[in-house]
């Protein structure tokens, strides 16, 4: 998940899948991407009402590969869903192809009196791409 911040402090998380995720160290085929209840959400003004409330363990969509095996793909932050990338529906490639652009998941804003504690939690790239070091001279 990547997180970045406006000049006004208010925070928003872009979802996308980890370069550790077996979708690429097992090179899948992707077949779909559901998004579920998700697909409900409505979005108005300026404060961004009406969002689906998530939290870390809400469930923001299913992936299904053409091996037949699937990756639910949840939340990780507490906040309001703001888009989803509804072109995975039509392109569930670009997940894979360009994960860090138009393959994003999804936009949550966190509420902002809980953003910078859950900053606080997440990886920067560089802890994220050492964790994955040790990981891998741990199983060789």
């Amino acid at each position: 998940m990547v997180c970045s911040h406006s000049r006004k402090k208010k925070r928003i998380c872009v979802t996308t899948i980890a370069p550790s995720h077996p979708l690429f160290t097992k090179e899948k085929e992707i077949d779909s991407v559901d998004f579920q209840s998700r697909l409900n959400n409505q979005v108005s003004g300026r404060w961004k009402k009406g969002g689906q409330v998530m939290k870390p363990e809400s469930p923001l969509c299913v992936i299904k590969c053409k091996d037949g095996t699937g990756f639910t793909i949840y939340s990780r932050v507490h906040g309001t869903l703001i888009e989803i990338n509804k072109s995975l529906m039509d392109n569930p490639s670009l997940l894979v192809k360009k994960p860090w652009s138009d393959g994003y998941i999804a936009v949550i804003l966190p509420p902002l009196h809980k953003s910078e504690n859950q900053k606080k939690n997440l990886l920067s790239l560089e802890s994220y791409q050492k964790l994955e070091r040790v990981k891998r001279s741990s199983t060789t």
